[in-house]
């Protein structure tokens, strides 16, 4: 159990750091876009992380932040490197997370059918 708490203690950690370095990116193509950090889970070995990213923008323009981020992937790590207390900084690895769409899309077939209903 304690590990458990450690390694959400460390998630949350990592989540804000990355969170501040990738919203401090200095490049045109990512100023008016809205990109959170909407998850992070690392292995528990500590060498491993995934980051889950929420992009808001149409799957083109995701495709390109993700692109982005990936080539500044080794910068994000050096910055998280010296933010955190970490002994070893882990290998990042970023996730589109399209959870935020998913949830769009059952909102709309729900109303769909709500209407249908009511008709």
């Amino acid at each position: 159990m304690p590990n458990s708490v450690r390694m959400a203690k460390i998630d949350a950690q990592i989540q804000r750091d990355i969170s501040s370095i990738i919203n401090g990116l200095n490049n045109p193509e990512l100023e008016n876009t809205i990109i959170s950090v909407s998850r992070v889970q690392t292995s528990a070995d500590l060498y491993v992380c995934k980051v889950y990213l929420s992009i808001l923008g149409d799957a083109v323009k995701k495709d390109r932040i993700m692109a982005i981020i990936n080539n500044a992937k080794n910068y994000i790590r050096r910055e998280l490197a010296h933010k955190t207390i970490l002994r070893t900084v882990p290998d990042l690895v970023f996730v589109l997370d399209d959870s935020l769409d998913y949830s769009e899309n059952i909102n709309k077939i729900i109303d769909s059918i709500s209407g249908e209903i009511n008709d």
